[in-house]
């Protein structure tokens, strides 16, 4: 038996890193297919290592094998592995504006795989799991999925041509929609099929100017802005930007 602690498992990833790991699998497709590497000579490929000529002395010592296995002690291999929290984070860094996007947590996950010397497979796992959404009026996250306690068993047998899987919760699944999140999802949506477009092209590819938020003077007055936490205007001119009203 083999037993693992995690405490805790964060994983970031931005939307550019999607698009590095697209320009990096077009890169690997556009060299196996110019040196004639494909899925079907790679199959034929690793299937020939896998072959092996009759050797009646490896058949023997199979056979010896066995026949221990089955007058030993039934025993079983299992592994065991408890993560209090795993958390992955999506940030939107389209076009040139960062901010969170959505965070997903498994809390309290418990991973138990065990293998018996019929060569019968069984898992068990159990977590949390909430989801927040990012409110991009409010700055900060607010629940999507409430947290929800699921349960998933499996069990394979040899002989048998399916697999049994049980899934099950013991409370109901509580999920949290309102305008705003369908906003932020739909201005969200419209950002990443903009800038898909330039997705394979050169990068000198000039993007067209897009604008996350837009400013409004209404105050009667022309006002100047500037972005920093000093109250004071900073020394660069071209820091600040003036907004006539109306």
């Amino acid at each position: 038996t083999f037993a693992s602690v995690l405490r805790s498992v964060d994983i970031v990833v931005t939307y550019q890193d999607t698009k590095r790991i697209y320009g990096l699998v077009k890169v690997v497709q556009d060299a196996a297919k110019k040196s004639g590497f494909n899925s079907s000579t790679g199959y034929s490929y690793f299937s020939s290592l896998m072959e092996r000529d009759d050797d009646p002395a490896l058949d023997a010592a199979v056979a010896g094998g066995q026949m221990l296995a089955e007058n030993a002690v039934e025993t079983m291999t299992k592994v065991d592995v408890r993560i209090d929290i795993m958390s992955f984070c999506m940030i939107n860094d389209c076009m040139g504006w960062t901010v969170p996007f959505a965070t997903f947590c498994a809390k309290n996950s418990l991973f138990s795989f065990g293998v018996r010397p019929d060569e019968s497979a069984s898992l068990n796992c159990q977590t949390t799991l909430d989801c927040s959404f990012y409110n991009v009026m409010n700055t900060c996250f607010e629940p999507l999925v409430e947290p929800w306690t699921v349960k998933l068993e499996a069990l394979e047998t040899p002989g048998r041509a399916t697999a049994s899987i049980t899934f099950s919760a013991d409370s109901k699944l509580e999920v949290n929609i309102s305008e705003m999140h369908m906003r932020s999802l739909v201005q969200t949506v419209e950002g990443w099929l903009q800038d898909s477009k330039t997705w394979g092209k050169d990068r000198d590819v000039t993007q067209e100017k897009f604008s996350p938020y837009r400013l409004r003077n209404e105050s009667g007055v022309p006002l100047t802005f500037w972005l920093g936490s000093s109250f004071e205007p900073p020394e660069d001119q071209s820091m600040t930007k003036d907004l006539a009203s109306g």
